[in-house]
């Protein structure tokens, strides 16, 4: 809900007349049917992110408290540099906790289409007939709300479905269509 409009005020403000997601999937011969995609993750990557920053305030503060402990005449500034590093780092991830806002996923019996991003939009189409293997990422989180990332992998490429609901199911769906695929390939 509250992700929603958060999407809601985007595409209402900031309009993407060239949606690639639309242009791959209706312009086509294919009927594309499209995968949910489950927004609690975001409440996840919040929790997460918040924890990290937290992390690293904590690792500095018992720095310091052990640094005055066992050191005689501790300066204290120097965490300033020891904090300033992983607080970067944990800052640098913060556009991905939005990331699954703007996530769309279609799949039809012949390929699957995976649009990302919002401003720097990737949008990633593949063939069925050519998938190897399928990978299922979850959180224990994921797991228990049904949640998860499917990793595609074909031929020396791969593509990434992030954030949908039920992806056991999904990998199954996908499978069955690489089977009936190699089937009516001979």
């Amino acid at each position: 809900m509250f992700v929603s409009k958060i999407r809601d005020l985007f595409e209402k403000f900031i309009p993407n007349k060239n949606d690639l997601f639309v242009l791959a999937t209706e312009n086509s011969e294919e009927k594309f049917e499209p995968i949910e995609v489950n927004e609690n993750q975001f409440y996840e990557a919040c929790v997460i992110f918040i924890l990290k920053i937290l992390g690293v305030f904590l690792t500095a503060w018992i720095v310091n408290i052990l640094g005055h402990i066992f050191i005689n005449n501790f300066d204290s500034s120097f965490l300033f540099g020891v904090l300033v590093i992983p607080l970067l780092a944990t800052l640098k991830e913060f556009p991905e906790v939005f990331s699954v806002i703007f996530v769309k996923v279609g799949l039809s019996t012949k390929s699957i289409v995976v649009k990302t991003g919002f401003h720097f939009e990737g949008l990633d189409k593949f063939d069925l007939d050519t998938i190897e293997n399928i990978e299922i990422i979850t959180t224990p989180l994921g797991n228990k709300l049904g949640y998860g990332t499917l990793d595609i992998y074909s031929y020396g490429s791969s593509i990434r479905v992030p954030f949908i609901n039920e992806p056991y199911k999904t990998k199954n769906t996908i499978e069955s269509y690489v089977k009936e695929i190699k089937n009516s390939q001979g």
